[in-house]
């Protein structure tokens, strides 16, 4: 069982928890609603990858968890017209060197600002 998930299971039995106990539970949930495969709906290895670094770097974390399936939803049609270069990651199997993991980083905190603030902005 994960670091998370255990704190999630131990927090339901009613336990206070400080804000870092708090945040890891959070970003524990915002890790499973990614690795949930979604029927139907197939997903680039760029995309994965934009994913996978979204979360290992904490951008999801800004984004509420019932809002996690619209990031996904829109990640494809968001890199294809902001960052065409990520989508093409998987099938060239090239490292992410500091520069391109920072731009990715960029690109996809301003989908966050997009999609997690559905009042205040347009979606993609």
């Amino acid at each position: 069982m994960s670091k998370g998930l255990e704190l999630e299971v131990f927090t339901r039995f009613g336990t206070m928890v400080d804000e870092r106990t708090r945040k890891t539970i959070e970003h524990g949930r915002r890790i499973r609603a990614v690795l949930g495969q979604r029927q139907f709906a197939t997903e680039s290895l760029g995309e994965q990858l934009s994913l996978l670094l979204a979360v290992g770097e904490r951008v999801l974390d800004d984004v509420p968890l019932e809002r996690v399936d619209d990031y996904r939803s829109a990640l494809g049609l968001w890199l294809r017209e902001n960052d065409p270069v990520v989508l093409a990651l998987g099938d060239q199997a090239e490292e992410i060197t500091g520069d391109l993991r920072d731009r990715l980083k960029a690109t996809l905190s301003a989908l966050v600002a997009q999609v997690g603030n559905p009042a205040g902005a347009q979606k993609p």
